[in-house]
């Protein structure tokens, strides 16, 4: 299932239109939540969780793994993505030095 279609499921859910959603996460018009639905577009990682919070859903559970990661990811993995996605930007050098320094390690021990 595609993140659009899972946005619409969720917003449909919770009993919300286009609108509602559109004016939750900050967008002027439904046409931008119509072409997230629709796979004409996808929603930053910005956005991304902007639209997990007003549906009540984790960003993980937004995300089509198949398509953004082309593999099957673990629901360990999942959870490691949505604390991801919820990272200051201001962090993300960060985060990354230390990603690379435990590959590294993970290298040296194999």
């Amino acid at each position: 299932m595609s993140v659009g279609e899972k946005v619409r499921m969720l917003r449909e859910k919770r009993e919300l239109s286009q609108s509602d959603l559109a004016k939750a996460v900050g967008y002027k018009t439904r046409s931008s939540i119509a072409k997230i639905e629709s796979g004409s577009n996808n929603p930053s990682q910005k956005m991304l969780l902007k639209l997990a919070g007003a549906l009540d859903a984790s960003p993980a559970d937004l995300i089509d793994e198949k398509s953004y990661f082309a593999v099957e990811v673990s629901d360990k993995k999942k959870a490691i993505i949505n604390d991801v996605l919820q990272i200051p930007d201001g962090k993300i050098d960060l985060l990354s030095s230390i990603v690379r320094s435990i590959l590294e390690d993970a290298r040296k021990e194999s």
